[in-house]
């Protein structure tokens, strides 16, 4: 199927939704494996299949290696996308890598021109340092998200909360 692929000229359309399927499955290897296979093979990586590994390994609560892959795609001369730097805080959140979390919120503006966080960006943010016990960091991300003009909704507050919780209980 793989040859059959690669002289039909369906190779993004093709690798795009294996890509999708084994970060679906939480096949975080086989990501990683696919996109080694498809520099191999000279074929064309895209954004979608950065995205999708980068997936994998968030819901693998492999942040290291999410942060690896934003610097092996610009390396690539792939520009990230709001979805990438999301999913990559997501990852920091899942393994309280709060401070990594809010580098990468800092580092969006700067790695794109038409990169800005989005309110997803700042409940991911938030959640990162709730998970964390950051509350201070926490209820400062919600005071900036007013101040950037973004509508906080119930995912914001309960973030912060949490982040409130949590010191209470310490």
């Amino acid at each position: 199927m793989l040859q059959m692929c690669i002289h039909s000229g369906q190779n993004a359309a093709f690798f795009a939704c294996v890509f999708r399927a084994a970060g679906d499955d939480n096949h975080w290897q086989a990501s990683l494996d696919l996109l080694d296979l498809t520099q191999i093979l000279g074929l064309e990586q895209n954004v979608v299949s950065y995205n999708a590994t980068i997936s994998a390994c968030d819901r693998t609560k492999r942040w290291h290696w999410a942060g690896s892959l934003l610097k092996v795609m610009q390396q690539a001369d792939l520009v990230p996308t709001d979805i990438t730097f999301n999913t990559l805080i997501s990852a920091c959140r899942h393994c309280e890598q709060w401070h990594q979390a809010l580098a990468l919120l800092e580092a969006m503006p700067m790695r794109a021109a038409t990169l800005v966080p989005d309110i997803i960006t700042y409940n991911s943010s938030i959640s990162a340092c709730a998970k964390s016990k950051q509350w201070q960091r926490a209820l400062g991300l919600l005071a900036a998200v007013q101040k950037v003009d973004l509508v906080p909704h119930v995912i914001t507050y309960n973030a912060s909360i949490s982040a409130c919780a949590k010191n209470e209980r310490d």
